[in-house]
Formats: C-alpha cells, structure tokens, sequence
C-alpha cells in the first residue's frame, strides 16, 4: 500500500510540471544537433522526410507552408477515388454541384461553366428540333425541284417581261447586217393569202423576188448545159428567155437534171422577138438543163449554185 502512494505522488508531480510548462530542458551532449521550432514560446521538433535511397529526394513546403505533392501520370489506379470520397467544393477551381451557372464570358468554377454549357447546349437542341422560322435569308444553296417542268415549282417571268438572248445554237447572237450563221435564229415566211383553188403549197417553198436572181446564158448548140457554177438539188429557175436566130430556130428543153420539165418546138416563126417562158420552180432531182438548137440562144434567171 505504502508503494502504491508513493507512485501515485510521484505520478502528480510530473504532471504538476508538465501541465506548468511544454518546454522541458535538454542538455547538449556530444551526440547529434536536433532542430526545433520556437512558436508562441514553445518548442516544436523539426522533421524532415527524405527518401531512403536518394537522400536529396525531401518533402517540398511551398512559402505558405503547404505540402507539395506531385502526381505522376497513371500513379492514381482507375476508380481509386470512390464516388463521395472527395467532397463537394473541396477543389476550389472545380466548385460544388450546387454552383449557379456562369454568365458567358464571366469568371467562375468549372462547375458553375459546365452548368451554363449544358443550358446552351438545351437551346441550341431546342432550335434545331424546331420549325424554321418565315424570313428573307438565303441558307446555302437553294435549288428548285422540276420534277414535272412548268408544273411543280414552276419558274417564270411574268407576262410581258423582256429578256436579252446572249446565245443561239450555242453562239454568240449574229446582229446588225452581214451573213447569216449558227448565231441567227430560222425563220420561216408565211402569208394569209389563199393559194389558187385546188393547189397546195410547196413543202420548203416561199415566194421568190426576181430582184435577187441570178442569170445565165446559154448558147445555140448547147446539150444539157448546166445553169449555174456546178448546179444542184434545190436550185429555183424562175423563167428562161428564148432568142431565135432565124424563123425555124429549132427545139429547147429544160431539164430538172435528167427530167424534162419543159420542150419548145418551133415551127416556122413569124418575127424574131424573144420568147419568155416561166417556170417558178426548184429542182428535185439535181441541176437545172438547157438544151438549144442550131439557131436559137437562151437567158435563164434564177437562184443557181
């Protein structure tokens, strides 16, 4: 018993001195020099944690006196942090799920930015599910759908409205006088006049001014002398004159190539005036012919090649 009060009175004692001061006096022997630091009068070990196998590898204290702790790329295992493990708003950078959402532009926690990109994100999906607005705007291109020409979407000026042709048969447009060519437009003539009774009209045929025509002579002995340089299909004679040398001039012919058209014989004439005779036609078949006696010469006038 006697024992027990001694170590009991022993045990307040040094604890009468150690709630009376932190500090406790260390004598300095000859062994290693510890550092301590001096806060508020107290005296507090120093640590410093350096590796085993390189020693210059120590802790790194920032100036505020946190510890620096670098994580290296993979060092942290997939699913190392469980879900709730990092408290909301523990990252200040990052902030808390109940962040506002930021204004565009504006300062803020990746939070409060993903938070406003998500509501953008709604609007913009909103507007496109949507109709398209009426508007003047021209979006890309615009193309028209013909799919039956001058019904579906059908495009068109309106009545009486002029345009300018830059092209004909994919040629500049000929004008103002000189040859025809590609550039000049076909144009047919036609007329309201009634043609003689019971007669139609010429395929391809159009009444013929004289003023335009050629000529050409044919002299006395002639066979089948072709009018014109070489002659052709399509070649129109309008009539030929007949000049008798003497009363019994003799016979001419005209031929549409090969065909005889017309044949004038002679028998014993009373003058020798000039005899007209009209034709009006265009060859089928080939060149205009003329064939003349011993006696007699012609002038034909036409439209020869």
């Amino acid at each position: 018993m006697r024992k027990i009060l001694l170590s009991l009175a022993l045990f307040l004692g040094l604890s009468s001195q150690a709630l009376a001061a932190d500090n406790y006096a260390a004598t300095a022997g000859s062994g290693l020099t510890f550092g301590a630091k001096d806060a508020a009068g107290v005296l507090y070990s120093r640590f410093i944690g350096c590796d085993n196998t390189t020693v210059s590898q120590c802790w790194q204290i920032d100036s505020s006196g946190r510890q620096l702790i670098i994580i290296t790329s993979g060092s942290v295992a997939s699913g190392a942090f469980a879900s709730g493990s990092i408290g909301s708003g523990a990252m200040v950078d990052l902030g808390s799920i109940a962040d506002a959402a930021a204004t565009a532009g504006s300062t803020g926690t990746l939070s409060a930015k993903m938070r406003l990109m998500t509501t953008q994100l709604d609007t913009i999906k909103t507007s496109i599910n949507g109709s398209i607005p009426a508007g003047t705007a021209v979006i890309g291109k615009v193309s028209i759908d013909q799919t039956t020409p001058g019904t579906t979407n059908l495009v068109a000026l309106a009545a009486n409205q002029s345009v300018n042709t830059a092209q004909v048969n994919g040629v500049t447009v000929l004008t103002g006088t000189g040859a025809t060519g590609t550039g000049a437009q076909r144009v047919t003539v036609s007329t309201d006049q009634a043609t003689n009774a019971g007669a139609a009209l010429k395929t391809g045929g159009v009444g013929v001014v004289n003023g335009g025509s050629d000529y050409e002579t044919v002299a006395a002995s002639q066979t089948a002398q072709v009018l014109g340089a070489t002659g052709a299909t399509g070649d129109y004679l309008s009539h030929c004159v007949l000049q008798p040398t003497t009363t019994g001039a003799g016979t001419m012919t005209i031929l549409d190539n090969a065909t005889v058209i017309f044949t004038f014989t002679t028998g014993t004439l009373s003058n020798l005036a000039p005899i007209p005779i009209p034709i009006g036609a265009i060859s089928v078949s080939g060149a205009w012919k003329v064939t003349t006696g011993a006696n007699e010469t012609a002038t034909c006038f036409g439209k020869f090649t």
